[in-house]
């Protein structure tokens, strides 16, 4: 078995564009990125997105998201593909996470991005719809990220916490010289969702999220509130488990601001990135001593907010503090190489999922192919 580039791409629940990684990989697993390439959307576009997440848009809306995503997501592989000086023809597969607009875990999910719409756009075989298998196996159909992270950041000798801080916050604990069956993973809570869905609403939508986290910066944490918020269900549920907007999204954020009339926003901003470090070190903290005194790769738009990195290195002092850049994996990039190796998982017939995570009763192949046009 020969190398094989493999374009992973990847759209995340802030809704902001598609990420696509073109990535090398040996028949050793190792691997290497050849390019990288954010595509954002179009102001329409998020507003869709966001309509149809929020269970606004009709079927034919849908219908109609699904097939523009898909053209979207082809044309930005080939974009990827011309800026890597890369033809598409070298490409041996598109895996297409596409853009979620509903999860409920052990229940359905369901990602836009017509699978055939990018297989014509990018010129080659396309695999998607990772989450359909592990979901009828009765799991949760996510985290999908851990068995890559066991694949990218596992050390012989160190524990490590990858740690994404995406819309939705989740770690993955990989103890020292852990097989892939010790990997544990799960969903801790809102990243940067619901900093976003604040700043929006106190912004009157002129501002989609926190920059830098500096009116977080300017708060001081309610701890009043936080107790309270900190008793969601979801944060008191033990693994598996997912979470998306229909848990922590813009009418969760709502829900908080009314319990605090009269509250400064910067104050509330600030609440809410205690909030994110707490929950964090609550998920960081059921891997034992070990694990709090972990080396935590951190990845995800929301290193970028300093407001929660703060928060986190309150929460969890005696940790070392990484970003996976360090490390040889882009921070921008890491999920979408995540789903170039679950790509060629595919390829090797390997199940990717860890039912320690998800909660499924066995491992699976997670995708379903479409072929090149």
């Amino acid at each position: 078995m020969s190398a094989r580039i493999i374009a992973g791409v990847m759209a995340g629940t802030s809704a902001d564009g598609v990420d696509v990684a073109l990535v090398r990989i040996a028949p050793d697993w190792g691997w290497r990125l050849l390019g990288f390439r954010h595509a954002g959307f179009t102001p329409r576009q998020r507003r869709a997105i966001l309509r149809a997440a929020g269970g606004a848009a009709s079927v034919g809306e849908l219908a109609r998201l699904d097939v523009e995503l898909g053209r979207r997501i082809g044309a930005a592989v080939r974009a990827a593909c011309r800026a890597a000086g890369l033809a598409p023809q070298r490409l041996a597969l598109v895996a297409s996470h596409g853009q979620t607009v509903y999860h409920q875990g052990r229940v359905a999910s369901l990602q836009m991005g017509a699978p055939a719409f990018i297989a014509a756009g990018a010129g080659t075989a396309v695999v998607s719809d990772f989450r359909a298998a592990d979901l009828a196996q009765g799991g949760e159909g996510a985290p999908l990220v851990p068995w890559a992270d066991w694949r990218l950041f596992q050390h012989p000798t160190r524990y490590r916490v990858a740690l994404n801080l995406g819309g939705i916050a989740n770690l993955t604990l990989l103890p020292p010289g852990t097989t892939a069956r010790g990997v544990a993973g799960f969903d801790t809570g809102p990243g940067n969702m619901a900093c976003d869905a604040l700043m929006q609403a106190c912004s009157g939508g002129r501002q989609m999220y926190d920059r830098g986290g500096a009116l977080g910066l300017r708060g001081t944490v309610q701890v009043g509130l936080l107790r309270p918020w900190l008793r969601h269900p979801f944060f008191r549920r033990p693994p598996p488990k997912s979470a998306g907007r229909e848990q922590f999204g813009a009418p969760y954020v709502a829900e908080l601001r009314r319990q605090a009339p009269g509250v400064a926003p910067a104050d509330l901003m600030a609440t809410l990135a205690a909030l994110t470090a707490r929950t964090v070190e609550l998920g960081v903290r059921r891997g034992g001593r070990a694990a709090l005194q972990a080396e935590v790769i951190a990845a995800g738009g929301g290193v970028r907010n300093r407001a929660i990195m703060a928060a986190l290195a309150r929460e969890l002092p005696r940790c070392r503090w990484r970003t996976s850049d360090e490390l040889g994996v882009p921070a921008q990039a890491r999920e979408a190489i995540a789903f170039a190796l679950l790509g060629e998982a595919y390829l090797r017939g390997e199940p990717a999922n860890l039912p320690r995570v998800t909660g499924a009763r066995r491992a699976v192949v997670l995708g379903s192919l479409t072929p090149a046009p």
